[in-house]
């Protein structure tokens, strides 16, 4: 996906087996002279395409496998299918849509037909004493806004399918989310503000007694960049 130019283009296996690649550009969504920008870009197992608009406009544009237009919903504002920066968007098994609603502090899930199911918030307060690494630390009703803010969001393969979602700007975390919101893990990082990358990791896993317990993991195959395109999901926890 070509976010500065509002394209996308797929190539390799599609999900029925064969190769395929798809090349369309958002202007055939909204029109030419429209301010489009796509965030993020995601498929349904019928190949169906769906990308998020969320610098330009505050909506979520559908596309069949060939790139042809379908539909677009949404607009701005907070109710359910209004959004804010909508800013990722991933598909499950069963094509249920999870997207970012960034700046609304939410992720929304919808069908492949724009109905909205539900929403969920990750609502997880940083470790006492974080910086921001750039700019002040938020406090009051802003760090409420920025707390679990999904930036950017990416789903396992498999039967037994979770999100993992990466925070906007403070404190920066991954959260590891179930598919009915729930958050088994979370990925403390703090990042250096030159090199912008994970140093000093934690995981932390809610226990049923509210208590948390962390330990030290290492990233036995993990590729992750700053949009979270590709998590492998092999991560091994070593207690400390």
């Amino acid at each position: 996906m070509n976010a500065r130019n509002a394209t996308a283009r797929r190539c390799g296996a599609s999900f029925a087996g064969a190769f395929s690649s798809v090349f369309f550009t958002a202007s055939s969504v909204f029109g030419p002279t429209a301010a489009t920008v796509a965030t993020f870009v995601s498929w349904d197992s019928s190949g169906n395409i769906y990308f998020t608009d969320g610098y330009g406009n505050s909506r979520v544009a559908k596309y069949d496998k060939n790139g042809d237009w379908v539909k677009s919903w949404g607009e701005y504002g907070t109710a359910p299918g209004q959004f804010r920066l909508p800013h990722a968007i991933v598909a499950d098994r069963n094509d249920n849509l999870y997207v970012g609603d960034r700046m609304n502090h939410r992720v929304q899930v919808f069908d492949t037909d724009a109905k909205f199911l539900r929403m969920f918030t990750i609502d997880i307060p940083p470790v006492p004493g974080t910086k921001a690494v750039n700019g002040n630390t938020p406090t009051g009703d802003r760090l409420t806004e920025v707390i679990g803010a999904p930036n950017s969001i990416c789903i396992t393969p498999g039967p037994n399918q979770v999100l993992f979602i990466g925070e906007s700007t403070f404190p920066g975390r991954i959260f590891k989310v179930a598919l009915d919101g729930k958050v088994p893990g979370v990925i403390w990082a703090l990042r250096t503000p030159v090199e912008g990358v994970l140093r000093r990791p934690r995981v932390s896993v809610p226990l049923r007694n509210g208590r948390v317990r962390s330990g030290n993991f290492q990233l036995a195959r993990a590729e992750i960049d700053h949009s979270l395109d590709r998590v492998h999901n092999d991560i091994r926890i070593r207690d400390s």
